[in-house]
């Protein structure tokens, strides 16, 4: 692992005012692109593994692929993720999602 970027951003709902920031969250695609510059990532050939529509959206966004798996809140994301983004692969679980990226190669 070369990085770990978070954000801490929890809105109106935080306790504390520093965290009501929510420019980095997701869907902003703000993190990916700070990963990208601070790691020499080219965007348009990297992917996004999560488990939310957020998460998908936040890949689009940045011009990166989506995959959504289905562990974590992805099966009940799968529904309302396909609708928005149809050409989002879906699979079951991490070693899935990296055998699905591997073999895109």
């Amino acid at each position: 692992i070369d990085a770990v970027y978070a954000s801490l951003g929890a809105g109106a709902e935080a306790i504390l005012p520093m965290y009501r920031d929510t420019a980095d969250a997701k869907p902003s695609p703000a993190l990916l692109h700070r990963a990208a510059k601070e790691l020499h990532l080219d965007l348009t050939r990297s992917w996004f593994v999560g488990d939310t529509t957020r998460d998908i959206e936040a890949a689009s966004h940045a011009g990166c692929r989506g995959v959504l798996v289905r562990t974590g809140l992805g099966a009940s994301n799968e529904q309302n993720t396909l609708a928005r983004f149809p050409e989002t692969p879906v699979l079951d679980d991490l070693p899935a999602a990296v055998g699905h990226i591997l073999s895109a190669r």
